[in-house]
């Protein structure tokens, strides 16, 4: 994985210059990687909690929650449904790519658009999504043209607190060259 994105970072990133936004829109392989990161780790593993205005039926079996409901979307669980995501725990960037000559889904977004939510959806989305992954992929660019990353350890367990984040992520940087 990390030798197919240092090629697509060498194709898309200028050899010298400055490196911008603008560059981000060529990095497709780069983008599934981010979204199998974001629904594999979501950075908030449970929405904020809201109140329903007015009464809400449930498509999936015509339950009704009456308004005045708080509710919450358990991100996390929903990112590793088996049903939504087939081997959920496998980190598989491929899941993000349409297949030839298939119609993209939500934008390549897996079965269903609403299924990755790490940003949440609609009027309440969060409104650094774009710029965050813009952010992550070039300076996930910048670190893997200059640098081998290697984890230092074994598995890293996962902190749910407000955010979801690694405990003791460990990584050792060697330099690739001038």
């Amino acid at each position: 994985m990390a030798d197919r994105l240092r090629a697509e970072y060498a194709a898309a990133f200028p050899a010298d210059g400055p490196i911008t936004a603008a560059h981000h829109a060529n990095l497709p392989y780069a983008t599934t990687v981010w979204h199998e990161t974001l629904r594999k780790y979501p950075p908030a593993p449970i929405t904020a909690q809201r109140v329903l205005a007015e009464d809400l039926t449930l498509p999936s079996d015509g339950s009704v929650l009456p308004a005045g409901t708080a509710i919450s979307i358990p991100v996390y669980l929903v990112h590793h449904n088996p049903t939504v995501y087939p081997a959920p725990d496998t980190f598989d960037p491929a899941r993000w790519l349409a297949a030839p000559g298939a119609p993209r889904r939500g934008e390549g977004r897996g079965a269903d658009p609403a299924a990755l939510l790490p940003f949440t959806m609609g009027p309440h989305t969060c409104p650094g999504q774009r710029a965050s992954g813009v952010e992550w992929t070039v300076v996930l660019g910048a670190l893997l043209l200059r640098y081998d990353l290697q984890a230092v350890g074994g598995d890293v367990e996962l902190e749910a607190r407000t955010t979801l984040r690694p405990a003791g992520l460990r990584v050792r940087l060697r330099c690739r060259g001038p």
